[in-house]
């Protein structure tokens, strides 16, 4: 066991790593980095909780989005945040998050829908925050017209592969439905097709849960 200063820490895990090269160096270079922006003071006003903020991905209601790297693991998700203050009186605004979460729960582990990490808060600009998974094997429909994938000869999908697909569609609603969930806002940007035509859906925002109720306190219930 080696103990050392934290300030030595950064240097000796660079040495470790040239000396000893092992398929651990990409773990230790982001151990070498947040150590050395912990010691620098770096400006953090472009992370929020341990991600490295990419890119902002715009809003949808109360959220705003946003791609992001995890500063440790490198792992790309989506940040979805949300303000804790202006939910109107006796809106506790982590019993909307929650019932999300856990409605979609049973879908990630479907392989229906992204999967969710749980709600950490970002104190500096009183967010409360959900960390998403996109598939890394796949591209909603918008991104898979306009990519030619799959192929599509004189810009038809073949009739066995769109057969596929819209079984495999009906059957995933069908998981939603089980689940006690009605999406409400399906449209070409919210459904993803896996690289083995895998359909998964996104963007549960509004979505009705059993005893009439939607996710989040903005939509109406109808």
């Amino acid at each position: 066991e080696i103990v050392l200063p934290l300030a030595e820490a950064a240097k000796a895990l660079t040495k470790l790593d040239q000396s000893e090269p092992t398929h651990l160096k990409r773990a230790r270079d982001r151990v070498v980095g947040v150590l050395l922006a912990e010691l620098t003071n770096r400006d953090r006003s472009n992370t929020i909780g341990d991600y490295q903020i990419l890119k902002s991905q715009g809003s949808f209601g109360r959220a705003q989005l946003f791609q992001a790297e995890h500063t440790m693991t490198g792992e790309i998700v989506q940040l979805r945040c949300y303000p804790r203050s202006g939910w109107g009186a006796g809106n506790d605004p982590t019993i909307f998050l929650r019932r999300e979460v856990d409605a979609l729960s049973s879908l990630a582990d479907l392989d229906r829908t992204w999967r969710y990490f749980g709600i950490f808060e970002e104190p500096d600009r009183d967010w409360l925050v959900i960390p998403l998974i996109p598939p890394s094997d796949g591209r909603n429909l918008v991104g898979s017209i306009a990519e030619q994938d799959p192929a599509r000869e004189g810009g038809v999908v073949p009739d066995e592969l769109a057969a596929g697909v819209i079984a495999d569609s009906f059957e995933g609603l069908n998981a939603i439905h089980d689940a006690g969930l009605v999406h409400r806002v399906l449209t070409p940007d919210r459904i993803w097709l896996g690289r083995a035509m895998r359909v998964r859906f996104s963007d549960f925002y509004i979505s009705k849960i059993e005893g009439n109720e939607t996710v989040f306190a903005w939509a109406e219930d109808e």
